[in-house]
């Protein structure tokens, strides 16, 4: 039995309407499990740091690219894989910001390392 509120600001859509309104509540969904991935990766991360230093450089690429500082965002993170290249957060993280500023190849081939990764610890 359905609830009669289940559907509450459904009624009068046109079929492409609901369409795009189910692709919008999509993509939220999928954005959301990505941040909750994310943070989990980047927790785990954290657990298993080579040093402090690793974990610094990471939270500071956090906090600045909240801010909207994208290009240094990126420099924190690729001195946090300089020190440490084995651990996968800042790959999902780059890969993410280049996905961001359209370097659709770059944010490609960070999650290709991520997954490379992923497959010969797993």
């Amino acid at each position: 039995m359905v609830r009669e509120d289940t559907y509450q600001g459904w009624e009068g859509l046109t079929p492409t309407q609901t369409s795009a309104k189910v692709k919008v509540m999509s993509f939220k969904f999928v954005y959301f499990l990505l941040c909750m991935i994310t943070y989990a990766l980047f927790l785990e991360s954290c657990t298993n740091t080579k040093n402090d230093d690793f974990s610094v450089l990471i939270s500071k690429a956090i906090e600045v690219e909240d801010k909207g500082q994208y290009k240094k965002a990126i420099e924190f993170i690729d001195d946090a894989i300089a020190i440490d290249s084995t651990q996968s957060f800042p790959f999902v993280m780059r890969g993410k910001i280049e996905g961001l500023l359209g370097n659709d190849l770059s944010a490609i081939e960070d999650f290709t390392l991520v997954s490379c990764q992923l497959k010969i610890v797993g």
